[in-house]
């Protein structure tokens, strides 16, 4: 499992590099322009969730499944892994873009909103689980070509989405809830989307023949 992993971070870093330093972008603008709004962060989620699809492609490409498939590794593993690894995405968007909000309010405001820096990157994490969860299996089960017309499809409908519950729902300067009872709740949303799209793609990819 640490090898698959060290192997997508090498794909990912060799093939995408600019879609790292376009999160941290993102994110920096969101935290310092004023931008706290549910589109920003859904972006930034959309944008972590769609990192491990970017290697999903280039495996394919490099017919990677093929010889994967003859090594000793179950298919259910390679499924795993590919959730744990765009799980920690979502969990490094989300704490990079805490780190900013954190020092936003301390530049601006000289002090630290709790709300704002536990419930907002939790947003980000939310939504990059419910993007993944609903996209992957596609992946998993039609392949790349076909799973990449999903994501085009899902994307333009995940951002207008977005667009348009950003301009029905403003987020509070002061989140009158604990923040923890938020973040524990996005946090188990996260989790339970992820668990039950894991459960569906590792089913698709035993029935998948590859090509």
């Amino acid at each position: 499992m640490k090898a698959l992993l060290k192997k997508d971070v090498y794909l990912l870093w060799k093939s995408a590099p600019i879609a790292l330093f376009g999160i941290l972008f993102i994110s920096t603008f969101c935290a310092f322009g004023r931008q706290s709004s549910l589109a920003m962060l859904f972006e930034i989620g959309f944008f972590a969730a769609s990192l491990v699809e970017v290697i999903l492609q280039v495996e394919e490409a490099n017919r990677w499944h093929i010889l994967q498939d003859t090594m000793p590794i179950s298919r259910a593993k390679i499924v795993f892994e590919k959730y744990l690894f765009f799980g920690f995405s979502g969990l490094l968007a989300s704490a990079v873009q805490a780190l900013l909000n954190t020092a936003y309010s301390l530049v601006v405001h000289h002090y630290v909103e709790a709300g704002n820096i536990l419930f907002l990157p939790m947003i980000i994490f939310a939504a990059a689980m419910l993007w993944g969860s609903i996209i992957l299996p596609f992946f998993f089960r039609f392949g790349s070509i076909l799973g990449r017309s999903v994501y085009h499809a899902a994307l333009a409908i995940g951002l207008i989405s977005a667009m348009i519950l950003a301009r029905k729902v403003k987020l509070p300067d002061h989140i009158p809830v604990h923040p923890l009872v938020l973040m524990v709740g996005l946090l188990g949303a996260g989790v339970l989307f992820c668990s039950f799209s894991c459960l569906l793609s590792i089913h698709f990819y035993r029935r998948r023949e590859l090509r």
